[in-house]
């Protein structure tokens, strides 16, 4: 019985040292039946010529050219190019590992009701090892992005939502992904971590950028402001969300043998015991 069609979806801008090898790691995919869809968004270096000869010798990768309008543009092109009932966007510097497209797929044909399937993620190049990313939940969703923006997702749900916010020149994926686990919320994280995301040396990627030009706040008031009827829904003021936001961010960044009177702080207790119960447990119920 064959498998479904999974799309692969590549934005590219600038990436000529970088696309041959992330489309070698889809190319070597053990699941055998995917098309791959480059969409080369204005790159002014020689990321065409790269991947056209490439696409030359592959029968199932097709290009598609515009002027630079930003990944979110591009996913939107080459989602209207593709024809696979499940989909994956990869960034032109990162890789999958052989196995990627076939570990996802089986979950969701374990499982008809599942939306959306992912891996861990291992960083390389400028920093290695392991993301460290929350699970996914509902609530920590809204917090803070827990989906890399490369997950295995359905078609028909991806459409059913609106496809990527065009508007967003940061944070894009997770404002997807609010709007995507609403619709479906049920969300496989793989343990085994079979995607490679690339920590540049050049320190240009929009997460290096954001550090230098901050853009990071306008996209959270953006997607507080266009979700704001869920976040109040929620309990999360846009003073509540910035507070837990900055606190995430400080607790990640340290190592996890801290003392109880640490967290004792009434707004960390809480915080944890909404959306994190099981690390709350394990501080104050021992």
């Amino acid at each position: 019985m064959s498998k479904p069609l999974v799309s692969v979806i590549i934005p590219c801008f600038n990436v000529g040292k970088t696309i041959q090898e992330t489309l070698e790691s889809v190319i070597k995919q053990t699941y055998p039946s995917f098309e791959v869809i480059v969409v080369i968004d204005g790159a002014t270096d020689n990321t065409a010529d790269i991947v056209k000869n490439i696409a030359s010798q592959q029968s199932n990768i097709i290009v598609c050219e515009q002027e630079n309008k930003g990944s979110s543009s591009a996913r939107n092109t080459g989602f209207l190019q593709s024809s696979g009932e499940y989909i994956v966007f990869l960034d032109g510097d990162d890789l999958f590992a052989p196995t990627y497209l076939e570990a996802c797929y089986s979950k969701f044909a374990e499982n008809p009701e599942v939306g959306l399937v992912y891996t861990n993620t291992i960083l390389f190049e400028a920093e290695n090892g392991l993301l460290d990313i929350p699970d996914y939940s509902p609530n920590e969703i809204l917090i803070d992005n827990s989906i890399p923006a490369t997950a295995l997702i359905r078609r028909d749900i991806f459409q059913a939502v609106g496809m990527c916010d065009t508007s967003l020149p940061y944070a894009e994926d997770w404002e997807l992904w609010i709007r995507y686990t609403r619709y479906n919320e049920n969300v496989v994280k793989i343990e085994e971590p079979l995607f490679y995301y690339r920590r540049r040396h050049s320190k240009d990627s929009k997460t290096d950028l954001n550090k230098i030009n901050n853009i990071s706040e306008q996209a959270q008031l953006y997607i507080y402001k266009k979700h704001y009827t869920l976040y109040q829904k929620e309990g999360l003021s846009v003073n509540e969300l910035f507070k837990i936001r900055n606190e995430v961010f400080y607790l990640r960044k340290k190592v996890r043998k801290y003392e109880t009177r640490y967290y004792g702080i009434w707004y960390r207790k809480l915080f944890y015991r909404l959306f994190k119960p099981n690390f709350y447990k394990s501080i104050f119920d021992r």
